[in-house]
């Protein structure tokens, strides 16, 4: 696809942020925790880090390679949002690239993980499983041969 305009990269910016790891954390705010860390710990394999204690809730931070997953717990109650994948716009996925993608597959179903995308070769060398989170958040996987 080609495209004949000017974009906004395309211009000279005085500043850039400069990162300090090769990574994205990402925040994910959860109703129930225990559910959540059942989900993330348990199901997916991301290791625990620890918890903090803020002034508008509770932050649990979790490892995955590189990358920091954290869960916050507000002090007040919230309402999930879940969607399908195209639905709405905003931050709608996290991506897990994982190295045993037919075998992880095999996992989730034989425990009764709902699979909202089922394993396929999304491009030749890219294959794909989306499943929810507790909360009805979309975690990605894939496996790039």
């Amino acid at each position: 696809m080609m495209y004949s305009q000017t974009f906004i990269w395309e211009r000279t910016i005085f500043m850039k942020p400069k990162a300090a790891k090769a990574s994205i954390d990402i925040g994910v705010v959860v109703q129930d925790v225990t559910k959540s860390l059942d989900f993330y710990v348990n199901t997916l394999g991301l290791v625990p880090l620890g918890e903090i204690s803020l002034p508008f809730g509770r932050l649990f931070r979790l490892s995955f390679g590189d990358s920091i997953l954290k869960l916050l717990v507000p002090t007040l109650p919230v309402v999930a949002h879940p969607s399908k994948l195209t639905e709405r716009a905003g931050f709608q996925y996290i991506t897990l690239q994982i190295l045993n993608i037919d075998e992880f597959n095999e996992h989730l179903l034989a425990n009764g993980i709902h699979v909202e995308m089922p394993l396929h070769e999304l491009l030749p060398g890219l294959k794909v499983v989306m499943i929810h989170d507790p909360d009805g958040n979309i975690v990605e996987l894939i496996e790039r041969s």
